[in-house]
């Protein structure tokens, strides 16, 4: 749950560091499947994967592993707290 550093930090610096918000076998699926993607030209696609410079678009459409980013419990909560979701909880 989000403290009030926490809250300090994001609002001083735009990001907070969330220590351990991934399981490291998590961390070594993403890794893995990221140097099983046969990266190709800028600005091109790949499936539903799209390269444009040193990005990825759509990422959550590489596979499993990115999948389980999508609402992870690891900061689902900050995702919601600083992005939205719940209106009554959002900063104004």
């Amino acid at each position: 749950m989000l403290d009030a550093l926490q809250e300090y930090l994001f609002d001083l610096r735009g990001y907070i560091i969330i220590p351990n918000a991934l399981e490291p076998d998590l961390g070594a699926d993403l890794n893995s499947a990221l140097d099983s993607i046969d990266f190709w030209a800028d600005w091109e696609w790949k499936g539903w994967l799209r390269k444009g410079g040193s990005q990825i678009s759509q990422i959550f459409e590489g596979g499993e592993p990115f999948e389980k980013l999508i609402d992870h419990p690891g900061y689902i909560d900050f995702v919601t707290r600083f992005v939205g979701g719940d209106p009554s909880s959002c900063i104004r």
